[in-house]
């Protein structure tokens, strides 16, 4: 799903988990903060090869 569709699932009442590659976090953290400011709750996931890690920022 792109950010444009996360955006407005999130203002039809979704939360969201964004999973993005690393140079991708800039993106992420913009999204994840457009999405909390839609009143829903937005967690960041780095997925790359094994690594998976949940965020709260």
């Amino acid at each position: 799903m792109g950010r444009a569709a996360a955006i407005a699932f999130a203002r039809e009442g979704a939360g969201a988990a964004i999973t993005h590659l690393p140079v991708e976090e800039t993106d992420a953290r913009e999204v994840i903060a457009l999405i909390r400011q839609a009143g829903r709750m937005a967690e960041r996931v780095w997925a790359f090869g094994t690594l998976i890690r949940a965020s709260a920022t």
